[in-house]
C-alpha cells in the first residue's frame, strides 16, 4: 500500500484563482527554431527553451501552465513527441531534455507565481517495434500479466471494454494487479515530490476503472483535472468526479456547444441548456471544471470559425465563464490548424510577439480576471435570444456575447441608476435602470463586459 508522503503542493480549491496556459513541450519553444519537417515526429521543443519563454506566458497574464507528459516514451517509428505513450514512468523524455532540465523549468516557473501541471496517463503505455504483443521496450510495466486481456474498444456504451480493452491499440494497464496499481501511484506521489508540479492533468479517465481512481484520492489529494471525453452528457463526468476520485473534469459538453454556436452560428439556446445542466450537476463544484475552446485533440476555433469577432467572443466567454479557463499554445497568435497534427504547429512559426492583437486582448482578459474576485462569484443567466446571450457573474460583471444578433434587453445585478461601462470599450457607459434592466447595443456582434465605473 503507498501512504501519502510529506509532499509540497497548492490545495486543489485554490487553482479557482488560475488562468492555464496549455502547451504541448515539443511545439512551444525550441533553441534553433528552424522549420518543423514532419509533424507527425519531434520538432524539437526542450524544456530549456520553454523556460526562457515563460515571461512571454505570465506577460499574458497566466499563473499556470499545463506541459506535455514527461516521461521517456516507448519506440515507435512515427514519433511520440506527444508523450502519450510511456515507457519508463522514472525517467525524463530525453528529446525534452534532463531531469534537472524539467525541475529548473519548474522551480522558475514558480518564482514567476505559474504553477505547473504535469500530464499523467494511468491507462496505457506505449507500442514498441515489434507491434501489437511487443512490450519489450515498456521498462516500467516488463510482464504481460501487467496487462489487460488483448482486445479493442469497438463498443464504446460497453463500460466493461471501454476500461479494459485497448484504446487506439494501446497496451492496457491492469490496474486490479497489485504491481501495477502500486507502481502508478508511486509514480504519482514521485512526479509532485521529486520534481515539484502542483497539480495533474489526467488522461483517458474513463478507461480506468473507477477502484483504481479511489485509490488515488486517497494518495494524491492535490488539483487533479481529468480528460473524460464525453459531448453529449455529463454521466461520465458525474461518476468520475466523485467526491473519493478524481478532483474535476474539463467540460466537454460545454465546450462542444459553444464551438457549435461560436464557431457554427446555432443557438445560444444550447450554451443556456449546459450552463443549467452543469449547475444541477456539480453545484459549487462547477468553478473547478476546466472551460476551452481548443486544446491538442481539436481543430483550432480559428480553423473551425475563420472569424475574428466569433473569436472574440469565444474568447471573451473562455476568461469569464464560470470554471478555470485553459487556453491552448498560439491561440493568441491566431494560430490556425485542423485535426492532429495540424492542431499541433510549433509556435515558433508564428512567433512570440507581445504586440499583437490577441495577445493584448488575451492581456486584458486576464488582467480582469485578476482584479475581481471570479473564484468565488456565482454565475445567473441573465437574458438569451437565438443569436445574442448574457450572463452575470456575482453582482459585478454583465458578459454580453452574441453570432450575429445586435441588441437585447437585459435585467442585471447591478445597483438601480448605476452607470456601467464595457470594460473592452471604456467610453462606452450605460445607465441600469430603477429595476436593474439595461438595453445593450452592440458594435458589429462584439463582445462587451459590462463592469460598474468604479471596477474599470
Amino acid at each position: 500500500m503507498i501512504f501519502l508522503l510529506a509532499l509540497n503542493y497548492p490545495a486543489a480549491k485554490e487553482w479557482r484563482k488560475r488562468r492555464v496556459y496549455q502547451l504541448m513541450t515539443d511545439r512551444f519553444a525550441t533553441d534553433n527554431e528552424v522549420p518543423c519537417k514532419d509533424l507527425r515526429s519531434y520538432c524539437g521543443g526542450t524544456w530549456k527553451a520553454l523556460t526562457s519563454k515563460l515571461d512571454y506566458i505570465a506577460g499574458m497574464g497566466y499563473n499556470a501552465i499545463w506541459i506535455s507528459p514527461h516521461v521517456e516514451q516507448a519506440e515507435n517509428s512515427t514519433g511520440s513527441y506527444h508523450g502519450y505513450w510511456n515507457a519508463n514512468l522514472n525517467a525524463p523524455n530525453p528529446y525534452f531534455g534532463t531531469d534537472e532540465d524539467l525541475k529548473e523549468m519548474i522551480a522558475e516557473a514558480h518564482k514567476r507565481d505559474i504553477w505547473v501541471l504535469a500530464d499523467m496517463i494511468f491507462n496505457h503505455v506505449g507500442n514498441c517495434k515489434g507491434g501489437y504483443y511487443d512490450i519489450s521496450c515498456i521498462n516500467s510495466f516488463p510482464l504481460l500479466e501487467h496487462y489487460n486481456t488483448q482486445c479493442d474498444i469497438h463498443n464504446w456504451e460497453d463500460e466493461e471494454e471501454v476500461m479494459n480493452c485497448r484504446l487506439a491499440g494501446l497496451p492496457d494497464l491492469n490496474q486490479s494487479v497489485p504491481y501495477v496499481q502500486d507502481t502508478l501511484l508511486a509514480w504519482a506521489n514521485r512526479t509532485i515530490e521529486y520534481y515539484g508540479f502542483d497539480g495533474f492533468r489526467i488522461d483517458t479517465v474513463k478507461h480506468v476503472p473507477h477502484d483504481f481512481w479511489r485509490k488515488f484520492n486517497k494518495v494524491a489529494p492535490w488539483y487533479s483535472i481529468g480528460e473524460v471525453y464525453d459531448i453529449n452528457n455529463y454521466t461520465n463526468v458525474i461518476a468520475f468526479t466523485r467526491p473519493d476520485e478524481v478532483y474535476t473534469a474539463f467540460n466537454y459538453p460545454f465546450y462542444n456547444s459553444l464551438t457549435n454556436i461560436l464557431a457554427h452560428g446555432e443557438s445560444f439556446s444550447g450554451i443556456s441548456w449546459w450552463f443549467h445542466q452543469a449547475q444541477e450537476a456539480f453545484g459549487d463544484k462547477v468553478k473547478d471544471m476546466g472551460i476551452f475552446i481548443d486544446n491538442h485533440d481539436q481543430p483550432r476555433f480559428l480553423h473551425t470559425a475563420n472569424n475574428q469577432v466569433h473569436f472574440e467572443n469565444a474568447l471573451v466567454l473562455l476568461h469569464t465563464w464560470i470554471g478555470i479557463p485553459y487556453l491552448y499554445y498560439g491561440t493568441e497568435q491566431d494560430m490556425v490548424g485542423g485535426n492532429d497534427p495540424e492542431c499541433r504547429r510549433p509556435l515558433w512559426s508564428y512567433g512570440y510577439s507581445t504586440t499583437t492583437n490577441h495577445y493584448q486582448y488575451i492581456k486584458k482578459l486576464n488582467q480582469l480576471r485578476a482584479k475581481l474576485p471570479f473564484d468565488t462569484l456565482d454565475q445567473t443567466e441573465a437574458a438569451w435570444e437565438f443569436g445574442i446571450y448574457t450572463y452575470m457573474r456575482g453582482d459585478k460583471v454583465l458578459v454580453v456575447l452574441s453570432n450575429g444578433q445586435s441588441s437585447i434587453k437585459t435585467q442585471t445585478k447591478f445597483p438601480g441608476n448605476a452607470q456601467i461601462c464595457d470594460y473592452l470599450e471604456p467610453d462606452h457607459c450605460l445607465n441600469v435602470s430603477p429595476n436593474g434592466e439595461v438595453t445593450v447595443q452592440l458594435n458589429d456582434a462584439k463582445p462587451r463586459i459590462y463592469v460598474k465605473r468604479s471596477d474599470l
